[in-house]
């Protein structure tokens, strides 16, 4: 695929949160990811255009993007107790599953971060 957007990854979260509430979807969500597109810049010490996202870090960006969602759901107070990320479905309880769904999210996010940060930092000099 080619190059994506703030929007089409914003489609894409669509797709695999089921119940966004109003309050956060739309520029509020936009905004969201781009700010996770923007940590990944600095992470990387990368430029990431919010029109040319390359699919090398549309991944990230989304994870990451879905996790500060699902955190944003459940510190809004939104009846957040059956959530579904595209198969996955979550039964919130007493323990937050989608706190802790959130977290592991995250984690499998930054995994492909540092990934991507050690590939950054190794090259063959030629000579």
């Amino acid at each position: 695929m080619g190059d994506w957007s703030l929007g089409s990854i914003a489609d894409e979260i669509f797709n695999l949160v089921d119940d966004i509430p109003s309050s956060i979807s739309g520029t509020t969500l936009l905004n969201l990811i781009d700010q996770r597109r923007i940590f990944v810049e600095k992470y990387l010490d990368v430029t990431i255009g919010s029109n040319a996202i390359t699919d090398i870090y549309k991944g990230p960006i989304s994870e990451l993007s879905r996790a500060k969602l699902l955190v944003a759901i459940e510190t809004q107070g939104t009846d957040a107790s059956d959530i579904k990320l595209g198969e996955f479905n979550i039964k919130k309880g007493s323990d937050s599953a989608s706190l802790s769904s959130a977290k592991a999210i995250q984690e499998n996010a930054m995994q492909d971060l540092k990934i991507l940060k050690g590939k950054a930092g190794f090259f063959k000099a030629l000579g």
